[in-house]
């Protein structure tokens, strides 16, 4: 009788256990995507303008888009025009938006593209000499990585003769000999990346300016963060260490960085960044830890001299507002690596058929919606099925427990619904209201 009366809340309790044990089930078999740390939306407006005399051949503008990598997930949400996503040789994504297939004198075309882009944490690694892997723990996959080609390549003849090796030891040597000099004996990995870090914080002093090749960075002993970056990786593969070049971009929320502008490609083309910051750095092969960004410009030149480890546990991409659009990696050859031979043919052409380019960067730092945070947690929508189950266990059974037996009556009808005995005369159900079909019990 007791089990009866409290039918309702065993039946609430056993479809409690049900639902939360089919959704911990399913978040098990299908994990939901991760929180983001930060969410962005990053917005491109590109405009060629034709100043010359005369038509010039265009057919439409293309750029790069963003990298889905472990710790970003980028989605196109927009494009101001027919457009095909496609790759380049080292497999990062190009968006070619189409135009008219001329250009007329005095003409222009503008393209817009929005991306939105969750950024993640990234488990920074304790990294230390005495647990650093040596040359022959480098896997035979990555040979490609290390690969002499441009814009990595030194040609050997070109040395390190200008004034500003003058009375070093190193004047008059080619990146190669460098290399070796600085690699010496040594066969730990890390110890002969932090050597090359060393050597170029005390060498090669901060200057930005139109992209150099590592030779001609050394050369002149100055360069910015991607220039400084590509002389690294140049040392690293001549050391058989693997290694490619990361480009990306920085949010940065003051409001120092809020609207700032220049022109390069000799006043061709005109910049306008908002909150946003291009940057580039060295990823290395480092066992046993992997893949690692070397950073050459995020710590001071004086700082790195001293500690040049701080080149990686410094880098800028551990920060959640550093973003990934291009790997150039050298595996699809010269040719689809080779930015800076595209950018210099880009100029030249700009200055002799009189093309104006302008570009605005804005990139914008959004909340993450609060009904995206609820679905990504597992923890939280189980938790609240447990704490809803346990409520309505409880409402349920306080009902039945504040329920009355049934009298028992002479000849009573019994309910074939709630199983309730009435009267014998009774049409409906005193307790659940509904219709009594059975005659009364003889």
């Amino acid at each position: 009788m007791r089990i009866a009366k409290y039918k309702r809340t065993i039946a609430a309790a056993v479809l409690s256990v049900i639902l939360i044990g089919a959704t911990s089930t399913y978040y098990l078999v299908f994990p939901p995507l991760k929180v983001p740390q930060a969410l962005f939306r990053y917005t491109e407006t590109i405009t060629v303008e034709n100043r010359g005399t005369g038509s010039i051949k265009f057919g439409g503008i293309s750029t790069e888009g963003f990298l889905n990598l472990a710790w970003q997930r980028a989605r196109l949400i927009e494009v101001s025009g027919k457009y095909t996503i496609s790759k380049d040789g080292d497999g990062n994504p190009i968006i070619v938006v189409e135009g008219p297939e001329t250009l007329s004198r005095g003409e222009s075309y503008t393209v817009t593209i929005v991306w939105e882009i969750e950024s993640f944490n990234r488990p920074k690694p304790i990294i230390s000499l005495e647990n650093a892997g040596g040359l022959e723990s480098i896997p035979d996959s990555l040979r490609n990585y290390t690969r002499e080609v441009a814009p990595w390549w030194s040609p050997p003849d070109i040395r390190l003769d200008t004034d500003a090796w003058n009375k070093t030891r190193y004047y008059n040597m080619s990146l190669s000999e460098v290399a070796s000099t600085l690699a010496g004996n040594e066969t730990r990995v890390l110890k002969i990346v932090l050597e090359d870090v060393k050597w170029i914080a005390t060498h090669i002093t901060y200057h930005s300016a139109s992209p150099t090749y590592p030779v001609e960075t050394a050369r002149n002993r100055t360069g910015d963060c991607d220039d400084q970056s590509n002389l690294l990786i140049a040392l690293l593969r001549m050391q058989g260490i693997p290694s490619f070049l990361m480009m990306g971009m920085i949010y940065l929320r003051q409001e120092a960085y809020a609207n700032r502008s220049g022109v390069v490609m000799g006043g061709h083309q005109y910049n306008e960044y908002h909150h946003v910051i291009g940057h580039g750095w060295a990823m290395v092969y480092i066992p046993p830890w992997g893949w690692l960004p070397c950073d050459l410009t995020s710590s001071y030149s004086i700082e790195l001299r001293n500690d040049p480890k701080k080149a990686i546990t410094e880098a800028v991409l551990w920060n959640p507002a550093t973003l990934v659009f291009r790997n150039a990696t050298g595996i699809g050859g010269a040719e689809a690596s080779d930015y800076i031979g595209s950018l210099r043919e880009t100029e030249a052409e700009a200055k002799e058929k009189n093309i104006y380019y302008k570009l605005i960067l804005d990139l914008e730092h959004l909340a993450v919606p609060e009904h995206e945070v609820i679905l990504r947690s597992p923890a939280f929508v189980i938790y609240s099925e447990i704490i809803c189950a346990i409520a309505l266990i409880i409402l349920v059974g306080a009902h039945e427990r504040g329920r009355k037996t049934p009298p028992v009556y002479l000849g009573a009808k019994k309910c074939t619904y709630c199983g309730s005995e009435n009267p014998a005369d009774a049409i409906y159900c005193g307790w659940c209201g509904r219709r009594l079909l059975q005659r009364p019990a003889e």
